[in-house]
């Protein structure tokens, strides 16, 4: 236990200082020496598309895409402590979109754009199993809210799925943290953030939207938390 405690540390600052050659190895020694660490597990497979070779990106982020059943298994017996958890599952989901990133231009240099939409629909069917998982977990506990911040934010930010399915998650999203943390300053940046980015989407798709009116409803409710906001003349992105 000394031994994969002793990884593990070199392992984060291994990440922390985006080595990816000793973070891979650190976190392999973790998973030598204790199978079931989830961190470890979902790190390993990252890095192995980081540290790996453009003709490898493809099959190495689907592999880590099909491990994250697993890993979330492994942490439903894990005797981290709830924040421990949380804050992983904040990593796996931000670090996912990340491996996304790498994968997809390394597929586009090596094999062109066929594999593209796939490898970006199988992005999003993990990261969405993540969420749920929180979700069933810990609701709309003010740690894990964020974790569907992020996917959300990223799907946006990729120009991923149905826009108005998004804007509509947006919206709701915003409204969970508000009914329940009206109060937190940093959730509501969160829930203000998720209200603009879904008018901003309504407004740049309008006519797949039938509830016409809810862009200036929801202007008023960003109004009380950041009196300076006007209703946006073209979309935009989560988080800009």
């Amino acid at each position: 236990m000394a031994d994969t405690e002793k990884y593990l540390k070199l392992a984060r600052l291994a990440r922390e200082e985006e080595n990816a050659e000793d973070a891979r190895k650190y976190y392999d020694m973790v998973r030598t020496e204790d199978p079931e660490n989830a961190e470890a597990k979902f790190f390993y497979s990252y890095y192995r598309i980081m540290d790996g070779t453009k003709g490898e990106a493809y099959n190495n982020f689907v592999s880590l895409c099909n491990s994250i059943s697993s890993t979330l298994s492994l942490l439903s017996v894990s005797n981290e402590s709830d924040a421990e958890k949380k804050a992983l599952l904040r990593a796996m989901v931000a670090y996912l979109w990340e491996a996304l990133d790498v994968a997809a231009s390394a597929e586009l240099s090596v094999h062109g754009p066929d594999n593209n939409v796939k490898i970006h629909r199988t992005c999003i069917a993990a990261a969405e199993s993540i969420v749920a998982w929180c979700e069933k977990e810990y609701g709309n506990d003010s740690d894990a809210l964020p974790v569907k911040y992020l996917h959300l934010k990223n799907k946006a930010t990729h120009g991923m799925s149905d826009y108005r399915k998004n804007a509509e998650a947006a919206y709701a999203l915003g409204d969970e943290i508000e009914g329940a943390y009206s109060s937190d300053p940093a959730l509501m940046e969160i829930a203000v953030d998720s209200w603009k980015y879904a008018i901003a989407t309504q407004l740049e798709y309008r006519a797949y939207f039938r509830d016409k009116a809810r862009p200036q409803r929801y202007a008023e409710k960003i109004q009380k938390y950041n009196p300076g906001y006007q209703l946006p003349a073209k979309s935009g992105c989560m988080g800009k």
